[in-house]
């Protein structure tokens, strides 16, 4: 079947097997115990690989929620002195007008005690 046809297509020759042993005792090469520890081996190599993954997520996961909690105290600061700001307005506020009270009461006594003269 080799050479040229009537079409003038080449057709390819028919592969002669390299060796007259049977394909089946050439891939049966490793035993059932081999084929079990490879296994095994390979298992344990996925497990440890899941692991260190694992171990890699959960400290880039802390890093996250230790830079949240970081942002969170940083706004509870920022609204504590806000607040703080305004309280101390407040109080100072109340200040002025009890020092104003206290002033007017105090002129007021002293219009009194100069009227008793």
């Amino acid at each position: 079947m080799d050479g040229l046809n009537k079409s003038s297509r080449t057709w390819k020759a028919y592969k002669v097997s390299k060796s007259l042993v049977p394909n089946n005792s050439i891939t049966k090469k490793t035993t059932w115990n081999q084929k079990k520890e490879q296994a095994l081996k390979d298992k344990e190599f996925k497990d440890k690989l899941r692991l260190l993954k694992q171990e890699k997520q959960d400290a880039k996961m802390e890093k996250i929620t230790k830079r949240k909690e970081r942002e969170e105290q940083k706004i509870e600061k920022e609204r504590l002195q806000i607040l703080q700001q305004r309280l101390n307005q407040k109080r100072i506020d109340r200040l002025r007008r009890k020092e104003k009270r206290n002033k007017a009461l105090n002129e007021g006594r002293k219009k009194e005690i100069n009227n008793f003269e």
